[in-house]
């Protein structure tokens, strides 16, 4: 099982569903997107996944559940387009252990007084398979 991402319009990705984006706004957005296609490598199933342009035979994959869209074997040089992708929703970029991202690929825990991703200070970034801040 793999580290996911999720964009999604609410702080708590599991949430998603209470403001959803929905697979309409999804598929609309990439489709007229530069940097996702559809990924020809998965088939079947209800879901048409993407990848990233700029990374076509990486890991990266996303796809729409639940109101959010899921992305997974994201590169830290993908996140400018990640973030950008998640503004065109109204949405942001959350971790399955709820930390949100900026472009940069660093992380920061939401703050109600500063709802800007880019006035947050950042916070150490986890290795998520070691469970300790880089240093």
């Amino acid at each position: 099982m793999g580290y996911d991402l999720h964009i999604t319009r609410t702080d708590d990705w599991t949430q998603s569903a209470d403001d959803p984006i929905t697979l309409d706004e999804w598929l609309a957005l990439a489709s007229a997107s530069v940097h996702v296609e559809e990924d020809g490598r998965v088939t079947g199933g209800d879901v048409t996944p993407f990848h990233l342009v700029a990374d076509p035979d990486g890991p990266n994959l996303y796809w729409y559940e639940d109101g959010r869209v899921v992305v997974r074997g994201v590169e830290t040089s993908s996140f400018p387009h990640l973030v950008d992708l998640a503004a065109e929703l109204g949405a942001k970029v959350v971790g399955d252990d709820g930390e949100h991202y900026r472009t940069d690929g660093t992380t920061f825990e939401p703050d109600v007084d500063a709802p800007d991703a880019r006035e947050q200070q950042p916070t150490p970034r986890r290795r998520w398979w070691r469970g300790r801040p880089e240093r």
